[in-house]
């Protein structure tokens, strides 16, 4: 009862027709401005059904305070009734009085149950209308925060992308430096055995080996390079694919 009349509200707040809304409302958002439409809509059912809510309780309550006061100006009205009845009265003049005020008392006792169950009524649908309104508000509250998930989601997989655009642009430039650093090495190699067939002393054969432990620096420092050259790229390409993954599900 109270779902159907909640989603009337929903109807109402929206401006779309019944079986639109409820294919919105029965699958997830498709977009974030969906999400955000939709938690809006909520909230907006969500305060309707808390005043009903409050309106309802003070009926109520009014309704109970109706029927107390019924009964107790009934009560009061059959003592003064009963009470006249047997100062004036005999006989069966004065059973059929009692009778009389018994049946206007038991009459007005009856119209202040049918109040109270009205009363209690209300009472009970108050609770189950504010129940369902904190319901609303905790869905429109996850919406609002899944959305909020979902932005931040995205947020994050822009930066990776733009963290993995600056590890390939690293890795390229260690490569393009470890190419360099090898042909230099490789130069320093052929210079040094070219001078020790130009000159066999002992001087030069010193400057060969000092040449060639060079080239064999460098040569380390190039396979180190390629090396972190690789290493970066992997970094890359893996936290490319997990924002690529971030994105197709946020």
């Amino acid at each position: 009862m109270h779902s159907a009349k909640m989603f009337m509200l929903l109807v109402a707040f929206s401006g779309v027709s019944a079986v639109s809304l409820e294919d919105r409302f029965l699958a997830a958002p498709k977009t974030s401005q969906h999400a955000k439409e939709d938690a809006l809509q909520m909230w907006a059912v969500a305060d309707t059904e808390l005043r009903e809510s409050e309106r309802e309780e003070v009926e109520a309550n009014n309704g109970l305070a109706d029927a107390n006061a019924i009964e107790e100006v009934a009560a009061d009205q059959a003592k003064v009734d009963k009470a006249r009845a047997v100062k004036e009265l005999k006989g069966t003049d004065l059973q059929a009085a009692l009778a009389v005020a018994r049946d206007e008392e038991a009459s007005k006792v009856m119209d202040a149950k049918q109040i109270e169950d009205v009363a209690a009524n209300e009472q009970k649908d108050a609770a189950a209308t504010r129940k369902e309104a904190e319901q609303v508000r905790h869905d429109a509250a996850n919406i609002e925060s899944a959305d909020r998930d979902a932005a931040n989601e995205i947020a994050d997989a822009k930066e990776m992308k733009l963290v993995a655009d600056i590890e390939e642009k690293e890795a390229a430039e260690e490569s393009h430096q470890a190419h360099e650093d090898k042909a230099n090495a490789d130069a320093i190699e052929q210079a040094a055995a070219l001078t020790g067939k130009a000159d066999a002393t002992g001087a030069t054969k010193e400057q060969q080996k000092r040449e060639l432990g060079d080239a064999k620096k460098l040569e380390d420092i190039a396979a180190k390079e390629v090396k972190d050259a690789a290493d970066t790229m992997k970094d890359a390409t893996r936290m490319r694919k997990d924002a690529e993954a971030i994105e197709a599900v946020a």
